[in-house]
């Protein structure tokens, strides 16, 4: 993390590139030094805020939701913990359900939808 930025709070989004590049990943702030994550491997968890950066740098996006309700709603995820699933559960989907409520992934909805746009071209392109 830059030392220029504040330090981060309760319910603030952090992101990091992951190893290749293409994508980030995101966890939430849900306590002292506590990042809320889901991972491939140990799906969704609690970590450090250094095993979270994993050496890379952090971006923090502030977004001003109420503490309580960030607690609220991180007891509920990890009293029933869900696997990792790229389409169905990723690290985007756990951090907006526990800063909005809801679960929903930006980066897979731009993913698909680009994918359809390039399958669209493909068949235009064909026809040809």
């Amino acid at each position: 993390m830059n030392p220029a930025y504040p330090m981060p709070r309760t319910g603030d989004v952090l992101s990091r590139p992951t190893p290749f590049g293409l994508i980030n990943h995101v966890g939430v702030l849900v306590g002292f030094d506590a990042v809320l994550q889901n991972t491939p491997n140990m799906g969704e968890h609690v970590t450090t805020f250094q095993a979270f950066a994993g050496g890379y740098p952090v971006q923090v996006q502030r977004t001003n939701v109420d503490p309580s309700l960030v607690q609220l709603r991180t007891r509920k995820i990890l009293a029933r913990p869900q696997k990792y699933n790229l389409f169905h559960r990723n690290c985007e989907d756990t951090v907006y359900e526990v800063v909005t409520g809801v679960a929903r992934s930006p980066q897979v909805l731009w993913g698909l939808f680009l994918a359809g746009l390039a399958f669209l071209l493909f068949l235009a392109l064909r026809k040809r």
